[in-house]
């Protein structure tokens, strides 16, 4: 009987002392803020991802979501995230969109940043290398280095036409290492042709998010372009419609990385896909908030897949015959 009693009084001090704790650990709360760039720009659907992916994530842990909006316009967000930062202290914060990105990294030093973006985080100074995480901010792009890629796309398709002279045009600055980058393709590029035509210069071309058709001509004829790649900025990314009304009024082959282009009348546009978001934004909070990894550990991750379309139309009104046999996967808009 002594032992009974003795055996009951450890369990009754184990459950007074540490049976707190052990339910405090039991119902810690997860506190994840999403920020966009309007409430319609895949908040709703990163909530949902996220809840349904805080019931696999662990047992132990409760889901705190709050989901923001700036509005399209970026000067509300150091005031938007000084406001989260004091008064919902996230343990992470998840952004769709690059402003939100830029501005979440020049608000904190510490708090984890996941991005889910469809724009180049190198140029929008989120990251520093091509999928090297950085410090506490980490996360995917749609976005990939699509240079090699539209060129061989374009000189594929257009076979019959000499395709040298490569307009980018571009709304935002470039970064020197983004410039290097393309100027290292363009001489590797070069190494392995030996037929002088189809031999490659890139030339950067700037131009206003809000360019008038006849001067984007003329300053694409000054260095005789025989194709142009747009580039995909926030300069583009505000005036799609307008960028689209570009690429389809040139008078030569353009090609546009940004999605649903072709379906607005681009001639021709290239996008990645990340198919398997969900899988990915639960991977980078497991690895953040449950297993204790910094995100500058965690691999920014690009693209799985893509879409490449062309507009029958747009191409119909210039006189080309496009053989879309030659690039497989590619959809015909009519």
């Amino acid at each position: 009987m002594r032992y009974v009693k003795q055996l009951a009084f450890v369990v009754v001090f184990f459950w007074i002392g540490f049976a707190p704790t052990l339910f405090a650990q039991a119902t810690k709360k997860i506190a994840i803020v999403a920020v966009a760039k309007l409430p319609a720009a895949g908040i709703p659907d990163i909530e949902k991802r996220l809840r349904a992916s805080s019931a696999r994530l662990d047992l132990t842990h409760v889901l705190d979501f709050k989901s923001f909006s700036f509005e399209g316009d970026r000067a509300k967000l150091p005031n938007l995230y000084q406001n989260i930062l004091a008064n919902y202290k996230p343990d992470l914060i998840y952004v769709t969109s690059a402003w939100a990105g830029e501005e979440a990294v020049l608000a904190t030093k510490t708090t984890p940043i996941v991005f889910g973006i469809p724009s180049d985080p190198v140029t929008n100074k989120l990251i520093d290398q091509p999928g090297v995480a950085k410090a506490n901010i980490t996360g995917y792009t749609e976005y990939e280095n699509l240079v090699p890629a539209n060129v061989a796309l374009i000189q594929s398709l257009f076979d019959t036409k000499p395709i040298s002279n490569i307009a980018l045009i571009h709304t935002e600055a470039i970064r020197d290492s983004r410039r290097q980058e393309y100027m290292e393709f363009e001489k590797s590029h070069n190494a392995t042709i030996h037929e002088p035509q189809k031999k490659i210069k890139l030339f950067f071309v700037a131009i206003s998010p809000i360019e008038p058709i006849a001067a984007l001509s003329q300053k694409l004829r000054e260095i005789n372009a025989h194709a142009a790649v747009f580039f995909n900025d926030n300069g583009l990314n505000l005036n799609q419609q307008h960028f689209a009304h570009l690429s389809a009024s040139l008078t030569i082959p353009s090609i546009i990385n940004y999605r649903d282009m072709a379906d607005k009348g681009a001639l021709l546009h290239r996008v990645g896909n990340v198919s398997n978001k969900d899988d990915i934004s639960l991977g980078y909070t497991q690895q953040i908030l449950i297993k204790g990894s910094k995100p500058s550990e965690l691999k920014v991750l690009g693209p799985n897949s893509y879409d490449i379309a062309v507009n029958e139309t747009t191409t119909k009104k210039h006189g080309w015959v496009l053989d879309t046999r030659k690039v497989p996967g590619i959809r015909v808009v009519k």
